[in-house]
């Protein structure tokens, strides 16, 4: 099955999205024989959405963010809505950042906190993992640490 990643509201149900997803999820294959929507055109599976609220967060010390991540089925009739039993796995290999919970099934709410000690690298890619229908799909959130610094100042006087 085909993947597309989508970032930012959540997608539409409607078929307003469906031109876009056909051109991505049916690269090569041929255009349905009936308009998309048309009862007569019996539904089928093109592939599945990866949706995340966000595709980066900019993390302050102790300030949790949210994640939120869902799988949508694509049919040729549009975004049919979520897909039950989908996998979804998150993963991090930067130890001053909690992630939790980093597992679930069709949707996902993960609080993601940094513990504010200086990581190696002022950032972290936050790999997110989905499967459903026999197939994978992965896509990166760009985590970033802010540090906040306090700006202290000296001033000297000299006389002659």
């Amino acid at each position: 099955q085909s993947w597309c990643n989508s970032v930012g509201a959540k997608p539409a149900l409607t078929q307003g999205i469906l031109p876009g997803l056909l051109a991505v999820l049916g690269a090569g294959r041929s255009p349905p024989r009936h308009p998309p929507g048309d009862e007569k055109t019996p539904e089928k599976i093109l592939g599945y959405m990866l949706h995340l609220n966000a595709d980066h967060f900019q993390l302050q010390a102790q300030q949790p963010a949210h994640l939120e991540v869902s799988v949508y089925t694509v049919t040729n009739r549009g975004v049919k809505g979520l897909t039950p039993g989908a996998s979804i796995h998150l993963s991090l290999s930067c130890p001053q950042v909690q992630v939790q919970p980093t597992g679930g099934t069709t949707q996902l709410g993960a609080s993601i906190t940094w513990n504010g000690e200086p990581p190696e690298r002022p950032s972290a890619p936050l790999r997110v993992s989905a499967s459903a229908g026999g197939s994978e799909h992965a896509n990166t959130v760009q985590l970033k640490m802010q540090e906040d610094y306090e700006l202290v100042g000296e001033v000297r006087s000299f006389y002659p």
